[in-house]
């Protein structure tokens, strides 16, 4: 008797344990599948340098940087770290190359590193770089948004860096004084001298003529 009781116990045993198996497969079977994200998506960034000078030197560079605001950002291939670092000369445009292969929002600055060199003056304007991704049906998709230090949302990012010439500059100003004809102190003073001068002389010569006249009529 008590083996056919052990018996029927063992059977309810292995057919719960059955039953929960087979439960747990059913939920399993139901549940949507989760796919890695298999191709990344590439982000490209045109930055613009424009030289405003007339003397275009191949030998000077210009130094510029996109920082990620924190690790583990897509960045550009052969970048350090947090860093990416590149090199312009003259009037150029280069593409950033951002391959991103993951969901999230991810914030960079993007800057000139370059010091004052040859008399330039560095254009120091700081862009935001904001790349937003997210997961549609297995499909990565992008947002890219690029603003400038007011906020504003801008197309391109442009950098114009000047070359101040002394000379130049000085060759301006004559031209523009003479062009609009300002007066300033010191030409005011030499015009006055000059005004006192041929009154001056004017006087001198009437009064010789005048001396001349009298002196003949004397004579005669």
């Amino acid at each position: 008797m008590k083996k056919i009781m052990c018996s029927t116990h063992y059977k309810k045993v292995i057919l719960l344990f059955f039953a929960i198996f087979g439960f747990m497969i059913m939920i399993l079977n139901n549940q949507n599948p989760i796919y890695a994200l298999q191709n990344d998506h590439t982000v490209l960034i045109p930055i613009k340098q424009v030289l405003d000078t007339n003397d275009k030197d191949n030998s000077v560079e210009f130094t510029y940087v996109l920082k990620a605001e924190k690790s583990g950002s897509p960045m550009p291939a052969n970048s350090e770290g947090k860093e990416y670092k590149w090199i312009m000369r003259n009037d150029s445009h280069v593409n950033l190359t951002i391959n991103v292969n993951q969901e999230g929002s991810f914030n960079y600055k993007i800057y000139q590193e370059t010091k004052d060199i040859n008399s330039y003056v560095i254009d120091h304007h700081i862009y935001s770089l904001c790349i937003k991704a997210n997961n549609d049906n297995n499909d990565l998709i992008t947002i890219t948004t690029v603003t400038n230090e007011n906020g504003e949302k801008v197309e391109n990012v442009t950098f114009k860096n000047q070359f101040k010439s002394f000379d130049t500059d000085t060759q301006n100003k004559e031209l523009y004084m003479l062009k609009n004809k300002i007066k300033t102190g010191d030409s005011y003073l030499t015009g006055s001298y000059m005004c006192m001068f041929l009154v001056s002389s004017v006087i001198l010569i009437l009064f010789i003529i005048k001396f001349s006249n009298k002196k003949k009529g004397d004579v005669k």
